[in-house]
């Protein structure tokens, strides 16, 4: 009896520390292009370009009763020089997990920009030159921050999201909405800070080998006499074909990012997955607006190998 009562502690000590248990890993992304570019009536000129590198720790600890603690750590830097000039500034936070949603806290980019402009860029995750250009970053809280993630429920999400104001920034909220149904994916944003909001509403639709959407967002900026909005527009479609992946994009502004003048994106990309973390890609991109010294083109060739 006592060796059976020893076994059975034993037994229980090792299925806590079994329950206890966390899992730490190691991710990141390297992401470098070989450019010819043009600004304005300048001449071309070459360039090796990184693409939103970044390398990061995240874990997990299962805390019982479906619940789940969970953290992320992650450093952005670029791949050419090996240097992180913002040091850990893409994400950090905190997050306790459980079947009623989740709780989070720290520094993470808005959920909004999330389920619009960055899920339809498939492209090259809206990174490098061929990134959006045009979608609107005047009102993007991610420091000091708090959110509230529902479980999936009939196929939605939602992130609802507030920034605590600083010296530097003023408080802000953030809402993020997507709905999935088979080959439909939609999604929506609203961001509120200050006099400056911005709202946006995608969808993706998949056909086969054929993927189609786009994104509409309209920026506004009120309480002054300056009071003013502008509607951005893209369009992107994507092809594959085996291990091939063709792109295309288009994008359009009634009104610069400063209000001052309308402006235009189009890109053309060809992806080739070696693996499933591993491409080769191309592509062509070029913004137009009717005041030529802004106008930019860039012809690239890169390698993206996710870990």
């Amino acid at each position: 009896m006592k060796h059976t009562a020893i076994g059975l502690a034993l037994l229980g000590l090792f299925a806590s520390a079994a329950h206890a248990q966390s899992s730490v890993t190691l991710y990141g992304r390297l992401n470098v292009t070989l450019e010819s570019q043009s600004v304005g009536d300048a001449s071309r000129v070459n360039k090796m370009m990184d693409n939103s590198s970044r390398w990061g720790v995240k874990g997990s600890e299962d805390l019982g009763g479906g619940m789940r603690a969970n953290f992320v750590f992650e450093q952005g830097f670029d791949t050419t020089t090996g240097a992180a000039p913002n040091g850990f500034a893409r994400e950090s936070y905190v997050e306790l997990a459980a079947p009623w949603g989740a709780v989070r806290g720290g520094n993470w980019a808005p959920g909004s920009y999330f389920a619009t402009a960055d899920y339809v860029s498939m492209h090259n995750h809206d990174t490098g030159t061929s990134s959006d250009a045009l979608y609107s970053f005047a009102s993007f809280p991610s420091a000091r921050k708090v959110a509230y993630f529902t479980p999936e429920i009939a196929g939605f999400t939602a992130e609802i999201a507030h920034t605590f104001e600083s010296a530097t920034e003023a408080k802000a909220n953030d809402l993020a909405l997507n709905y999935t149904a088979g080959d439909l994916q939609l999604g929506a944003g609203y961001t509120k800070q200050a006099d400056v909001s911005q709202v946006a509403l995608r969808a993706l639709y998949g056909m086969g080998a054929l993927t189609v959407g786009g994104y509409l967002q309209r920026e506004s900026v009120e309480g002054s006499a300056n009071g003013k909005s502008r509607d951005i527009v893209r369009l992107v479609a994507m092809y594959a074909m085996g291990a091939n992946e063709f792109h295309v994009n288009v994008g359009h502004s009634d009104r610069g990012g400063s209000f001052a003048q309308k402006a235009s994106q189009y890109t053309l990309g060809i992806n080739h997955n070696l693996t499933k973390r591993t491409k080769l890609y191309t592509y062509y991109t070029a913004i137009n607006s009717p005041g030529k010294a802004n106008d930019f083109n860039a012809l690239a060739v890169g390698m993206r190998h996710n870990f």
